[in-house]
């Protein structure tokens, strides 16, 4: 039986991003600190709404490790050593057990699965470009009614760990019958533009030429040498367990 994970909504990760915008820490430890005043050049303390999401965000980055911490290493330690990938945002372990994505200063944003099919590939920006193209095309028109769950998060370069400004993030999960969600996107999608990072989540029916996984999970970093990372997951059949739906004791075991 195969194991899989996927944590961190991308519009939670852009949100995380809103409230680091302009800190001066790093955005994993931001918490108050203080922001950059674009008119009087000078940095001012954030007002109390500030400090308090970045607290609560910082307290829910707190829960994620404690819930889904043993699922995370279980992940790991799985697909166990193998060829590793990375760039300043991200990085990529891929074995022939599985593979496994997580975002360096965004520990919410966490992929990997074993027992999957995976499929390694370097490709070029032109490739990386129209993968992207077509991925984005299916956020246009995805609905519950074709689509179980359909996440892209896109990641243009290092300042969009902090500026929402420089990344895109699409959500759309369809819940339970009669309680279907909204979609959600933040941010502005950039044609023809090769991102530093992007990760897709995807389980729908609909047609999706040029895609290589409908049920699954794909991620892609840039900069390797010449060319770009892509690592597809997936998923087939119905024997694949769900870390993150699994109780933390069960993991202990």
């Amino acid at each position: 039986m195969g194991c899989c994970l996927g944590l961190g909504s991308p519009i939670r990760c852009a949100n995380r991003m809103r409230i680091g915008h302009n800190s001066s820490r790093p955005p994993a430890a931001t918490a108050t600190a203080a922001v950059d005043n674009e008119y009087e050049g000078r940095s001012e303390p954030v007002n109390g709404q500030d400090a308090l999401q970045a607290l609560n965000v910082e307290s829910l980055e707190e829960e994620y490790r404690r819930r889904y911490g043993l699922a995370v290493e279980m992940i790991k330690r799985e697909v166990g050593p193998g060829d590793e990938y990375s760039n300043e945002v991200a990085r990529v372990v891929v074995s022939s057990k599985g593979a496994w994505f997580e975002c360096n200063d965004l520990p919410m944003e966490f992929s990997g699965a074993t027992g999957a099919t995976v499929v390694r590939k370097l490709l070029s920006d032109t490739e990386t470009r129209c993968l992207l193209d077509r991925l984005h095309a299916l956020t246009l028109i995805a609905t519950p009614a074709d689509t179980h769950a359909l996440g892209l998060f896109v990641l243009y370069d290092c300042t969009g760990v902090t500026d929402p400004k420089h990344c895109f993030a699409y959500n759309l999960a369809s819940g339970e019958p009669g309680l279907e969600r909204p979609s959600q996107r933040i941010g502005e999608y950039r044609e023809g533009v090769v991102p530093r990072v992007f990760r897709c989540r995807i389980h729908t029916r609909l047609p999706a030429k040029g895609v290589p996984v409908t049920r699954g999970s794909m991620f892609g970093l840039a900069g390797v040498g010449e060319t770009n990372l892509f690592v597809s997951l997936e998923f087939t059949g119905e024997e694949l367990r769900d870390l993150g739906r699994t109780p933390v004791g069960d993991l202990q075991q």
